[in-house]
């Protein structure tokens, strides 16, 4: 069984990427909308797949993990897959954690690098970059899901980045106290579609008078709802409306 948390496709996608046939596959947004938090797994194999944000973890995965109820037979794989615009540095460490309070050692951490949404501060890579980035990052996919299949241990992440733990330990706090969603806002150009709503993992979103207002004062700053926008009327501070979009479909 795979737990994944994806705004943009990119997690999604290594999710898929690293499964196998029939096995099952959870949105991580969907069980905590939903309240369906108790597991059984089965299959021998329990995956976390989840982007990095701020050198740390989005803020779902951790409620997930918190709250879920996992029952896994002896000798379970467990692994961790996380994808990064650039390095991952220690952001492993509070999965671990989370899971180790429940009894659950982890096995195996990997990682991938995809294409970097974080448009506050970076710009889009165009299709070109975008196109090399994703091509290298499946190559990356099919050798993950090798050593997945052959239950291979310990630390494989290639990407951990200079100084991990420093990085993190200063990097982290900026998203855990500082997700606010009062840098959001809505051109004209909105069509009231509702799908930001409906996205929203953190249900922040409610549509009134045929627009998004963000009803919650924090939510995942996961800006699935600025890139997935059909119309690119949501905005995200003074830098998102030029930054471009992405989703990977």
């Amino acid at each position: 069984m795979i737990f994944y948390f994806s705004a943009t496709g990119n997690s999604r996608h290594a999710a898929h990427k690293t499964a196998d046939i029939n096995e099952n596959i959870v949105s991580i947004s969907e069980a905590l909308k939903t309240k369906n938090t108790e597991f059984n797994i089965h299959d021998g194999k329990l995956g976390i797949v989840f982007p990095v944000y701020f050198f740390g973890v989005p803020q779902a995965v951790m409620d997930f993990i918190n709250s879920a109820v996992i029952n896994l037979k002896e000798k379970t794989y467990v692994y961790i897959l996380m994808t990064c615009g650039a390095s991952t540095a220690n952001a492993d460490k509070f999965v671990k954690e989370a899971l180790e309070k429940k009894g659950i050692s982890v096995n195996a951490v990997y990682s991938v690098k995809m294409v970097d949404t974080y448009v506050p501060l970076f710009k889009i890579a165009d299709k070109a970059e975008q196109e090399k980035i994703n091509s290298k990052a499946d190559r990356e996919l099919e050798k993950i899901k090798k050593a997945i299949d052959e239950k291979i241990s310990g630390n494989q992440n290639k990407n951990p980045g200079h100084f991990p733990k420093t990085v993190t330990f200063f990097s982290y706090p900026f998203y855990k106290h500082r997700r606010f969603t009062k840098k959001f806002y809505v051109e004209d150009s909105c069509i009231g579609c509702g799908l930001c709503e409906k996205i929203c993992p953190s249900e922040a979103i409610k549509i009134e008078k045929g627009k998004p207002v963000w009803v919650k004062k924090q939510c995942n700053i996961c800006l699935g709802c600025l890139h997935r926008c059909p119309k690119e009327a949501i905005q995200y501070g003074k830098k998102s409306k030029t930054s471009g979009r992405y989703f990977y479909k």
